[in-house]
């Protein structure tokens, strides 16, 4: 009987801690990629042909998969990595690193624009990446631009900028 009323103590403290978990979706491994996590990951291990190497995420400007291989697009080119995309995605700090879709994740420091594409998807594009296309579908469009809030937020921060008062609304 006190082994029953533990875990219902349990299971209720963990549907309790979903409610509070910022921006969670309602995914369950979300919340416990939240809650599990303490400060977000700064590097990414690489192998390369020389051996492996760390990379600095911010140093990322995408993640992707192809053809069942993942990879880190830096300045440096194409680094094979070894952490699937749902890994690094929820290591990666939500308010710098946004999942288009299943296939690749951008860095949004390096985040230029989006463009309506063609039935319901929409087109972004990176800085760093001129004539790359990265396609996602119109259902991630809220996400896309709760993320761009977020992360105008923290760039502010960096810079030491804060937002005027007089500023109009990020929908306006």
């Amino acid at each position: 009987m006190g082994y029953f009323l533990l875990n219902a103590s349990l299971i209720t403290d963990f549907v309790n801690s979903l409610k509070r978990v910022p921006n969670s979706e309602g995914s369950i491994l979300s919340a416990l990629a939240v809650l599990g996590n303490g400060p977000y990951m700064e590097t990414v291990e690489s192998k390369t042909a020389t051996g492996t190497t760390q990379l600095n995420v911010e140093d990322c400007y995408l993640f992707e998969t192809d053809q069942g291989t993942y990879y880190a697009q830096t300045a440096q080119g194409r680094a094979t990595i070894g952490m699937s995309l749902a890994e690094l995605e929820n290591r990666l700090d939500p308010d710098r690193f946004f999942r288009g879709n299943r296939h690749y994740i951008i860095n949004l420091d390096h985040f230029e624009s989006h463009t309506y594409w063609d039935k319901g998807k929409y087109v972004l594009r990176s800085r760093k990446l001129p004539g790359r296309d990265l396609v996602m579908p119109r259902a991630r469009w809220q996400s896309l631009k709760e993320a761009l809030n977020r992360n105008q937020g923290v760039m502010s921060s960096r810079a030491g900028l804060m937002p005027r008062s007089d500023d109009p609304p990020a929908d306006a």
